[in-house]
């Protein structure tokens, strides 16, 4: 019987090992995610489908190993120089993880191989420059930009799963707004009441929100915080998810706001066995990645 028992440990151990020992594959939603970064008014291609505008998360997979798909990333904004990127295919370092599991090792490299989890697409995270180019207008009859409308307009009616980040959850307020912009205090949907440090996810209806607060980014054990709140008048997209992003000005030390906004349609390629929230909740963290208020205001110009 304890043979039995036994025998039956070490099978459990050895399925849990091989389950565990393909690093490259349990991480592929790390290393599968495009992110870009890109001024307000922006509208982000790739291979020339459009994907988002100022911001764009996108699944775009593993690379074959001998013939890799090609992965053009291009952003246009009126005004300004388009700035494209190629993405090559790299080593998964997530790979070199395997070596942990000593004796199974081979067995999570090539779980990994034929997975096709390998390599990885690299860049994952690009943020253009835009130089100035008071020639250059997007073609907004083109094929892609229509498809990307007509996708909206579908969407049209549907909430957005919203939360925020690089903002103090004890001064974040965000209502609704009536036909003159001012607040409806008593239909606020975040509050610091209301949040408690852990509500940070809400289904909103898509339209106008006054949203107030302070900067706040953690960095490491060093916290940054504006000296002054802000106040401003947002537009919450429709669909998928957003996050109301703080942004601090380095000169004047004051908060400003932006929106980042992943469409139903990109969104779903996230979904499964995980909750959409689940995915709202950590998209806060994005805000991170995002220009300055100085960065910002020179891509205006």
């Amino acid at each position: 019987m304890k043979m039995q028992t036994l025998v039956k440990n070490y099978i459990w151990l050895f399925a849990l090992l091989i389950g565990f020992a393909n690093c490259a594959t349990m991480s592929q939603n790390v290393n599968t995610r495009l992110d870009v970064y890109a001024p307000e008014g922006s509208s982000i291609y790739l291979n020339d489908e459009k994907i988002g505008e100022s911001y764009a998360l996108k699944k775009v997979g593993y690379p074959d190993i001998k013939n890799p798909k090609k992965m053009d990333v291009r952003v246009e904004l009126n005004g300004h120089r388009p700035e494209s990127i190629t993405l090559a295919s790299s080593a998964n370092p997530m790979i070199y993880g395997n070596f942990i599991f000593l004796l199974f090792a081979p067995v999570g490299f090539a779980v990994d191989y034929f997975s096709g989890a390998f390599n990885k697409y690299d860049p994952l995270d690009f943020k253009p420059a835009m130089k100035p180019d008071a020639s250059f207008k997007e073609n907004k009859s083109s094929q892609a930009y229509i498809q990307f409308a007509k996708e909206r307009e579908t969407d049209a009616e549907k909430e957005s799963m919203v939360t925020f980040g690089n903002l103090d959850p004890s001064e974040f307020k965000l209502y609704a707004v009536d036909a003159s912009g001012n607040p409806i205090i008593p239909t606020g949907f975040f509050s610091s009441a209301l949040i408690g440090g852990q509500v940070r996810v809400k289904p909103l209806k898509p339209g106008k929100y006054w949203v107030s607060g302070k900067y706040q980014f953690s960095k490491g054990r060093t916290i940054y915080t504006a000296r002054v709140a802000g106040e401003q008048v947002i537009t919450i997209p429709a669909g998928g998810m957003a996050a109301v992003c703080g942004m601090m000005n380095e000169k004047t030390k004051t908060t400003a706001f932006r929106v980042i906004h992943v469409p139903e349609k990109n969104l779903n390629e996230f979904t499964g066995i995980v909750p959409v929230l689940n995915h709202a909740g950590e998209f806060g963290s994005k805000c991170g990645g995002l220009y300055t208020v100085n960065e910002a205001s020179e891509h205006q110009n």
